[in-house]
């Protein structure tokens, strides 16, 4: 799930919105002056939606793939908590 949130999730949402990552603007200002498209961010949304269809299938994907499905590290919650109390603040 770790593997989830902080790589995949980003991956697919970045794109997703036209002011949330600089290569979308350069792309939508060079669709701008040289074929003279005009892209709004509904426009872009619209076209990005299909990327959260894949969110689900890389989620089941990677649970499947891994065999991730009831995974327990042993010792992992008092291991947490220790490297929580160690760290300070």
């Amino acid at each position: 799930m770790l593997y989830f949130i902080a790589g995949i999730l980003p991956l697919f949402i970045g794109p997703l919105f036209l002011t949330s990552h600089f290569p979308n603007l350069i792309l939508v200002a060079y669709l701008k002056s040289a074929q003279h498209i005009n892209i709004s961010w509904g426009q872009w949304l619209w076209l990005n939606i299909p990327l959260w269809g894949l969110l689900p299938i890389a989620y089941f994907y990677v649970v499947w793939f891994f065999d991730l499905n009831g995974l327990d590290i042993p010792g992992a919650e008092k291991g947490i908590s220790n490297m929580k109390r160690n760290s300070g603040r």
